[in-house]
This record gives structure tokens, C-alpha cells and sequence, in this order.
């Protein structure tokens, strides 16, 4: 068993949308990207590693084991809470590690847990640890990053989801007139609130 660990390095400048929530907490599409990650590995994570004080209070997370608690040989796979998504990621072997080009930054690494704490501590990958470089842009920066995304991590999100999708036309609501331009589409799934 390889437990899965989600940090947030700190390193996004996200402005006050990481006041109050560590980068993995944000909105990301449909969901988050600490969902967006469990959902990549099929399992949910067992911590959460934050760096801010504040992240740590609000964010603490009542079910998930300390990574202090886990056993010291455990696998740990350490993954970095500002992952964009949507790209294919080289597989994560044991003593290795993911590093975004022209960054420098830690997306992801796999190592025992004593390693992998003290990497959550530094932020130097583990002595000896292979590390593979991954394009710029995995990683997450700047609101406008969330953006430039949006389209894409929507369309996964409901892809992934078991909500079903709305087929046929648009639902009007209410007894008033609604006219609709004769260039203008509506799409599935639309409601058109008449009724004031």
C-alpha cells in the first residue's frame, strides 16, 4: 500500500483566494483539486500537509492520519496540491520524483515516509531520489492559471461525475412570455426562469 499525501508547498500566488484555504482546497472546476488528485490515484488521501498556521486550523482533517502516525517504511506519495490537471503524468515509482521544468518546483515524489517528511520539511527531494522533469505549466501560479484551465478541468469533472447529463431542450419556468433570438443557442439542460 503507497499512502497518499496532498501538500500545499506555498508557492502559488494566488492572492486572497489562498487566505483562507491551502491551494488544494480551491476550486479547480466541478471540484477541487485535492478531489481531482484522490480521483487520479483512486483512492483518497490519508493526509494533508499545509504550510500556512491558519491553513492548518481551518483545514485539519478530522478523518486523515498525521503523516507523523503512518509507519516509517510506509510508501509515501507525496503530491503537490497546485497540480493543474488534464496532463498525462509519468508514472511516480518508488525514489522518485516529479519536477516542473523552469520551475524547479516538487509535483509529486514517492518515497518512505521518514524521506518524504523530511522533504515536506525542506523541499529538497530525498539524496539519491530520480528526478524526472515534467512540462512548465503542471503546476498551478496564479489565478489567471485557474482560468486558462477552467474549460478543460470542467469538462473532466463532469465527465468523471455520475450526475447525468441533461439531454433534450431547454426547461422554461413560469407563465410569462420568453422570446429567444433566432441566432441564439440554448443548449440541454438550460432553465429559463419566467415566472416574475
Amino acid at each position: 500500500m503507497t499512502a497518499l499525501i496532498i501538500f500545499d508547498d506555498d508557492q502559488g500566488d494566488f492572492g486572497p483566494l489562498t487566505d483562507l484555504r491551502p491551494a488544494f482546497q480551491l476550486r479547480t472546476g466541478v471540484s477541487t483539486t485535492r478531489r481531482r488528485i484522490e480521483r487520479l490515484h483512486g483512492e483518497a488521501c490519508v493526509a494533508v500537509r499545509v504550510s500556512r498556521p491558519e491553513h492548518e486550523v481551518l483545514w485539519a482533517d478530522g478523518d486523515a492520519a498525521t503523516l507523523e502516525a503512518l509507519p516509517p517504511d510506509l510508501p509515501v506519495l507525496c503530491f503537490n496540491g497546485r497540480w493543474a490537471g488534464g496532463t498525462a503524468l509519468p508514472e511516480v515509482a518508488p525514489g522518485t520524483a516529479l519536477r516542473e521544468a523552469g520551475t524547479g518546483d516538487i509535483l509529486a515524489i514517492h518515497a518512505p515516509r521518514l524521506e518524504a517528511e523530511a522533504f515536506l520539511e525542506t523541499g529538497d527531494p530525498p539524496t539519491g531520489c530520480d528526478v524526472v522533469e515534467v512540462a512548465e505549466g503542471s503546476l498551478l501560479r496564479h489565478p489567471w492559471d485557474v482560468l486558462d484551465r477552467l474549460p478543460e478541468r470542467l469538462v473532466d469533472d463532469i465527465e468523471a461525475s455520475d450526475v447525468p447529463v441533461a439531454t433534450g431542450g431547454a426547461v422554461v419556468e413560469g407563465e410569462r412570455i420568453v422570446r429567444v433570438h433566432p441566432e441564439a443557442v440554448l443548449h440541454a439542460g438550460v432553465v429559463i426562469d419566467a415566472s416574475a
